[in-house]
């Protein structure tokens, strides 16, 4: 599915379960697949995804919805949990999703962190300080 050149022979869209069931597969092979075809080709490759979202449901939709021409013993067919990942994520991606978790990236943080706290020492700490010190040189003024 990978090569464009070969792909334009491959007439049938479940050629996307074929390879989902064998392995990951990405967003942008998916869409070079499903692109320069007609309306109705790409009709049945959102048919075929929706078939791969009923099919990570569970185990036994799994083994139900599994092409009959994959066979059972075929060293490269995915196991549920194999297939569940590959497919939620190729669904992610395919819908524009983030693909994070929500967390921030440690380097990101620990930068973050640094600044806050260098910025604190320097406002608060220096600027404490300074008043501290212009204080006691204007008591000392004053006593002279």
């Amino acid at each position: 599915m990978r090569d464009d050149l070969l792909s334009q022979f491959i007439n049938e869209p479940e050629a996307i379960l074929y390879a989902l069931y064998l392995g990951p597969l990405g967003a942008p092979t998916v869409e070079a697949f499903a692109s320069g075809r007609s309306a109705d080709f790409r009709k049945q490759c959102r048919a075929v995804l929706a078939n791969v979202e009923e099919a990570m449901r569970t185990s036994e939709e799994f083994s139900a919805r599994k092409p009959s021409r994959i066979s059972n013993d075929n060293p490269e067919l995915c196991t549920y949990q194999i297939f569940r990942r590959n497919a939620q994520a190729l669904m992610r991606d395919l819908r524009g999703e983030v693909r994070t978790d929500g967390s921030i990236p440690m380097g990101w943080a620990c930068a973050a962190l640094k600044k806050f706290a260098k910025k604190t020492y320097v406002d608060r700490v220096c600027k404490l300080l300074d008043r501290f010190i212009n204080a006691y040189h204007r008591a000392e003024y004053m006593s002279v």
